[in-house]
């Protein structure tokens, strides 16, 4: 989900993911992560700019190992993974998953002994303003909109820390440990491109988007960035809160 977002909101997500490399990091072997569809994370990137490395000094001499999966057999739940990943995280992307049991007990296949499970994901929606600003502004446009199932794959499928444990639980994994982070996304400082970010490429919004029709979808788009205008005159940058678990866990 991360790459397909616009710059300013995938670098707030990087950020985070950075925030929480470092604390994971240990000694000079790492074999790396999942996204959504099991394609590896470019830890490398962070390497190169030396992110990592300013914290924890021996990831310097990290041998990284990356997995790619066929676009043809894009699904970690049916993935023929082999014992060898010793760490295994996610940027924001499991929350996607159909059937989040069976996947994360087919990722826990990949493990190593001793291996380490970890990823960001969303807390509520109502905690996290880059979701709710837009959202607001957008609903008086939607008269009917109906509910979301909360547990259905989406962003904040993972909002119930109660719900994670179980799922990873039952899908083998144990020292689960769920912490809360919160943090700012920054959406520049133009209200009609954060406004385009918030309905048409990332958050709740973007989903109501896409079901109106053209007229609904204009004014949406007016409403959301009349928002972002008023709030970028009071703070002089558009910075909106974000809410998220860092979740971690032994395979």
């Amino acid at each position: 989900m991360a790459d397909a977002m616009p710059g300013s909101a995938r670098s707030a997500l990087i950020a985070l993911q950075q925030h929480y490399i470092v604390r994971l990091v240990r000694g000079n072997r790492l074999k790396c992560g999942l996204n959504r569809f099991g394609q590896g994370f470019q830890l490398e990137w962070l390497l190169q700019q030396g992110l990592i490395a300013q914290i924890v000094p021996k990831a310097r001499q990290i041998r990284i190992t990356t997995l790619s999966v066929p676009q043809s057999r894009p699904d970690v739940a049916f993935y023929p993974f082999k014992p060898e990943f010793d760490l295994i995280f996610s940027r924001s992307g499991v929350m996607f998953f159909d059937d989040p049991v069976r996947a994360f007990a087919n990722i826990r296949k990949g493990a190593a002994s001793g291996a380490r499970l970890a990823f960001v994901a969303w807390r509520a929606p109502k905690e996290n303003e880059w979701a709710m600003v837009p959202f607001s502004a957008a609903k008086p446009h939607l008269p009917n909109i109906k509910p979301a199932d909360p547990n259905a794959p989406g962003p904040f499928a993972f909002a119930d820390p109660g719900r994670v444990r179980a799922i990873l639980s039952e899908a083998g994994f144990h020292d689960v440990a769920i912490e809360a982070f919160d943090g700012v996304m920054d959406l520049g400082n133009m209200p009609e491109h954060a406004s385009f970010q918030s309905t048409q490429l990332i958050g709740p919004t973007s989903r109501a988007f896409r079901d109106a029709d053209e007229e609904t979808r204009v004014r949406i788009y007016q409403a959301v960035k009349d928002v972002f205008a008023c709030l970028l005159s009071k703070q002089g940058h558009l910075r909106l809160g974000i809410a998220c678990w860092l979740v971690s866990a032994k395979s």
